[in-house]
């Protein structure tokens, strides 16, 4: 049986979520954006940012600010995403 893939915050370890990679993806999609595209302009290594988008790896709060700078998309946007973890 395959174990369901919990939110989680840790904290000083960021956000793993698999909704805000699901909904990365589809941004990254959208604005006709690769992936390596999107790891340059953001600065991040492109190992890491793979990780991400399969929810495997966790982002802290500046990461999620840098990203939504990059994808000139409001951070309101990820709020479904992460209000879980925050409360």
């Amino acid at each position: 049986m395959k174990k369901k893939h919990k939110n989680k915050v840790v904290p000083g370890k960021g956000i793993t979520n698999p909704k805000l990679a699901k909904k990365l993806n589809r941004i990254l999609i959208e604005k006709n954006l690769s992936k390596e595209k999107f790891a340059e302009k953001l600065g991040e290594p492109l190992p890491y940012i793979l990780e991400v988008l399969k929810g495997r790896r966790s982002i802290q709060l500046p990461t999620l600010i840098k990203i939504c700078n990059v994808l000139n998309t409001p951070i309101l946007d990820f709020s479904d995403c992460i209000k879980e973890d925050i409360e």
